[in-house]
């Protein structure tokens, strides 16, 4: 059962409470390197995986407070990586 609207007003201040706990649960998986085996039955691909990701990370507002400064300590921590810049570039786009 999806609770959206009036039904869910109850339990927004429990979620706000959790939402460092969500973000980090989320934020984790950052940046995706994923390569499918060659005989993946699923067809997932990275860029399916990395685009659900910034879904993820754009979906609340509640998450820019975390998502902002854990981007910028990954841009400074990752100085070589371009392929990660660019994901951290287009999550960024997407807030």
């Amino acid at each position: 059962m999806q609770r959206s609207g009036p039904q869910a007003l109850p339990f927004l201040p429990a979620l706000l409470n959790l939402r460092q706990t969500l973000f980090d649960s989320v934020f984790c998986y950052f940046p995706i390197t994923f390569r499918p085996p060659p005989d993946d039955p699923y067809g997932i691909s990275a860029q399916d995986l990395k685009g659900r990701l910034r879904d993820c990370l754009a979906s609340t507002k509640y998450f820019a407070p975390y998502v902002f400064p854990q981007l910028l300590d990954k841009l400074d921590s990752i100085s070589n990586n371009v392929k990660v810049r660019h994901q951290l570039l287009f999550i960024w786009k997407s807030n």
